[in-house]
């Protein structure tokens, strides 16, 4: 889908992006983190030609950018950044609808996917839609530039700190039902991130830059468990048992949690949960007690269960 090589990108006398290369399947992921000034946002904005690279080639559907229409190639790829870069004069609507508009849909179904697309983003049409840019609290409108990216369905998503603007509890709301859309589960992602465990939870693939060059590009697992040099090593180690929790699923615990039902009407969570995500779920949803299913066999936790169960995998991982 996305394959890029031997990108290299200079400002002046210093060097922002080197000869980094990857290759991105339909459907997948991937999350540019690192250090401030390592490359990420250049590396995103080389991708859809906001910046032309020194060197190096990108590839779209195996079709070099350069030698497709600039203007036609942009309308293939949803773009969100955390200014979001609405229109002032536009209202909430009118800013979601302009790539539907340019492709001329009909207006029915211009209405109705931007109105489903605020309903997903916890933004009532009925309040919503009418309003502009600057009678919304600043999560709101990234809120909204993130329905804008998705509204005509482009194959493709460019996000550069996407949840930037968002308070801690909303940011994990909003990611959770982002990574729940059917609109947004086909995309092939590019997305730039400060934060560690939103790449973690939200990424099949990361690549970790520093000084402009790729020191690692793998899963979320690969990275934290075989880091390629002391630099990904060091990135991660503060962070590392938080994130653990984000790369095991309730699936690699299965078997440790209790055969012996207890809280028979606790929450059903499904199989391929994470683990900080089946404490978010427990915690927002006040009950005590869980069960998931694996084939015809169902077991249960609470949390102190799944806490023991995680720290007995991560100590047995580690050995």
């Amino acid at each position: 889908m996305i394959a890029v090589k031997n990108l290299t990108k200079h400002f002046g006398t210093r060097t922002a992006v080197h000869d980094l290369s990857f290759h991105l399947e339909a459907g997948q992921t991937l999350a540019l983190i690192g250090s401030s000034g390592s490359g990420k946002t250049t590396t995103l904005r080389m991708l859809n030609r906001l910046i032309e690279p020194d060197s190096g080639q990108i590839f779209i559907n195996g079709e070099n950018v350069t030698r497709q229409p600039l203007e036609q190639m942009r309308r293939r790829m949803g773009y969100v950044i955390q200014s979001t870069g609405l229109f002032p004069h536009y209202t909430v609507s009118e800013n979601i609808a302009i790539v539907p508009d340019l492709l001329q849909w009909e207006k029915s179904r211009i209405y109705k996917r931007v109105n489903d697309l605020l309903e997903h983003m916890g933004l009532p049409p009925a309040e919503y839609a009418s309003k502009y840019p600057d009678q919304l609290s600043g999560g709101q409108q990234q809120r909204v530039g993130l329905a804008r990216a998705l509204a005509a369905d482009p194959p493709i998503i460019l996000m550069d700190e996407p949840f930037g603007a968002l308070d801690s509890i909303t940011r994990t709301r909003i990611r959770r039902e982002v990574l729940q859309l059917e609109a947004f589960k086909s995309k092939t992602v590019v997305m730039v991130t400060h934060d560690i465990e939103e790449a973690f939870e939200m990424a099949d693939v990361i690549i970790l830059l520093h000084k402009g060059k790729c020191q690692q590009m793998g899963s979320p697992k690969e990275l934290l468990q075989q880091p390629a040099n002391a630099f990904v090593s060091d990135f991660f180690r503060n962070q590392k048992l938080q994130l653990e929790w984000s790369i095991y699923t309730l699936k690699d615990i299965f078997t440790q949690l209790s055969l012996q039902p207890f809280g028979e009407n606790g929450l059903l969570v499904p199989i391929e949960t994470s683990i900080q995500n089946t404490l978010n779920l427990l915690n927002e949803n006040t009950v005590k007690t869980a069960k998931v299913k694996l084939q015809q066999e169902t077991r249960y936790f609470d949390i102190p269960t799944l806490l023991n169960a995680q720290q007995d995998l991560t100590q047995h991982e580690s050995v």
